[in-house]
């Protein structure tokens, strides 16, 4: 089974960060999902703001993104409205 090379080209972890994405997990996420995640994992949170200027995209396709990756437990907000910070879900162990 091949990974996502984005994912795959992740060399630094954040500390509490989860790591490299399960494949069946990958598999259910988009290719603007996948590229949060790499945002993630490499500055240690991602901003909504962030997201739609990057992808070109509209807030409500921004907000489904993060909200798929809330809904798997990849990342956790942090704050409300405009200062909420995606960051790395830390792992239950």
């Amino acid at each position: 089974m091949k990974m996502c090379p984005l994912l795959l080209a992740l060399a630094i972890v954040p500390e509490g960060a989860a790591g490299l994405i399960a494949p069946a997990i990958e598999t259910q996420l988009n290719a603007r999902q996948k590229k949060i995640m790499v945002q993630v994992q490499k500055e240690g949170f991602v901003t909504s703001g962030w997201c739609g200027i990057t992808f070109g995209v509209a807030y409500q396709t921004v907000y489904r993104d993060l909200n798929g990756l809330l809904t798997l437990g990849l990342v956790e907000a942090i704050g409300r409205g405009r200062s909420t910070r995606y960051i790395p879900k830390a792992r239950q162990e």
